[in-house]
């Protein structure tokens, strides 16, 4: 239990994951990033066909991407057919999953009766290699969150302080 209990805290803390506070807005939301993210921002259209500027913050680290993307629909109702959606858009990297779970999403950090939907999914891509993702959404009011992190094998004492750091 004790040797297990040093492993991941080394994990977690390896050098190549260097954790951060990350806000995603001036005022709001901030996670914890394994790195130095870049931020990008795009137009895509929404299920309800409306547009919505989504904005990311990812980097690389450990040998997986971590990524967080966040955008506003007009109400609340339309946020959560958005993160139905985009749940659904994270299948679509494995044609034939091998393994596939979805759960129930809550951070410590959250305010009681917030619950977001994590998907892990795991498979081959088209090339042969193997692969897993770990996404999970939640919708605080009409804003959209999505954390995602993608590698060839994902520890979940590396995944956890991504998932948990969600304030």
């Amino acid at each position: 239990c004790l040797v297990a209990s040093v492993c991941s805290l080394l994990v977690a803390c390896a050098p190549e994951l260097n954790w951060r506070r990350v806000a995603l807005l001036e005022s709001g939301p901030s996670v914890w990033l394994p790195c130095k993210p870049s931020n990008v921002e795009r137009t895509l259209a929404g299920a309800g066909g409306g547009v919505l500027r989504v904005r990311m913050r990812s980097c690389d680290a450990g040998g997986h991407l971590w990524a967080v993307s966040f955008w506003e629909a007009g109400d609340e109702g339309a946020a959560r057919n958005e993160a139905t959606g985009w749940l659904e858009t994270a299948l679509a990297v494995f044609p034939a999953p091998t393994h596939r779970v979805q759960e129930p999403w809550r951070s410590s950090h959250w305010p009681a009766g917030l619950q977001g939907m994590r998907l892990s999914v795991q498979g081959q891509r088209v090339d042969g290699s193997s692969r897993q993702v770990m996404t999970g959404v939640v919708v605080v009011g009409n804003r959209l969150i999505q954390l995602t992190v993608v590698g060839e094998r994902l520890a979940p004492d590396a995944t956890q302080p991504f998932f948990d750091g969600l304030e």
